[in-house]
């Protein structure tokens, strides 16, 4: 489902990677609405992975709504050219996560929700002059640990610890973000004493049928994954808080939310509605029944009273 990048600002190249990026993708979509937002211009992006591009796609919904002209660039890349864009001022906001924020940071993560949301939040606005909407503290994006229902038989696993005693004999596939990151693939490995007779580099998206075909035993996943309904997997309670949360927030740039400040209750009211129930189901809708992502956003939307 994800592909997103969780750890530290890349220098200069990244940089230039995203302006070039930002030259080559994404449309603008007008709203002859009136409203606060008439005759002006937002540029709204969004990593790579499904929860963020429907994020996105409704901050673009609710902005055009209040009558603003959003230019399109979701999906454009990792963590490090979303921070670099709206830094260097080609982008003016995107969803952020929590835990992403406090590495991007150089900051521990955190099991607490809070904590993670007010030290992201007060470390971009003294070091970026970015602010950070309301998070949705019901929807975690988390890293977990995932395996098909004849592993969770076989090895009798129901919790990570569960794996302690048996990890010398299982392979674990993991995405190269979780295994970079010092909060994900080392710290289980660290909290859990686990030693995995292999670590195999693979994306999230494939590493469920590299499980399923025997190639691997464990999978970290992404909690809000679809595909652990859709192919009956098991996801391993973390009972030690091992991992950070990852809660969702809509970050902008000081300067366009002061020339804006009505965006701040726009999107603040999307917040309050995302679960991790919801954004599951709605992720499905794109990635898994190949639905438009517009019409996907435009759904939840209207469930929620929104639009």
């Amino acid at each position: 489902m994800h592909s997103r990048v969780r750890f530290i600002v890349a220098p200069l190249a990244l940089f230039m990677s995203a302006l070039f990026l930002l030259s080559a993708c994404g449309s603008t979509s007008t709203n002859n609405a009136g409203g606060p937002g008439k005759g002006a211009t937002i540029v709204v992006g969004s990593k790579l992975d499904a929860d963020s591009q429907l994020e996105g796609e409704m901050y673009i919904l609710l902005l055009q709504k209040q009558g603003y002209t959003v230019i399109n660039k979701l999906a454009l890349g990792d963590t490090n050219i979303l921070h670099n864009a709206i830094v260097g001022k080609s982008i003016d906001l995107y969803p952020e996560f929590t835990g992403t924020g406090l590495s991007t940071l150089g900051l521990q993560g955190t099991s607490d929700p809070q904590k993670a949301y007010t030290e992201a939040k007060t470390g971009f606005e003294q070091q970026f002059q970015i602010t950070w909407l309301d998070a949705a503290f019901n929807l975690n994006d988390d890293y977990g640990l995932c395996t098909s229902q004849a592993n969770a038989t076989k090895f009798n696993l129901h919790n990570i610890s569960d794996l302690t005693a048996v990890s010398s004999q299982l392979t674990l596939t993991a995405q190269s973000d979780a295994i970079a990151s010092k909060d994900v693939v080392p710290a289980l490995l660290s909290t859990y004493n686990l030693h995995f007779k292999k670590t195999v580099q693979l994306q999230e998206s494939l590493s469920f049928a590299a499980v399923q075909g025997g190639q691997a035993d464990i999978n970290v996943c992404y909690t809000t994954d679809p595909t652990i309904v859709q192919d009956s997997f098991v996801l391993l309670k973390d009972d030690k808080n091992a991992l950070p949360v990852y809660n969702p927030a809509p970050i902008i740039r000081d300067s366009v939310l002061n020339a804006h400040p009505d965006i701040k209750a726009t999107l603040n009211a999307l917040s309050a509605k995302l679960t991790s129930d919801n954004i599951t189901a709605a992720i499905k809708s794109f990635k898994v029944d190949h639905q438009p992502i517009d019409v996907v956003a435009t759904q939840f939307l209207t469930q929620q009273g929104l639009l």
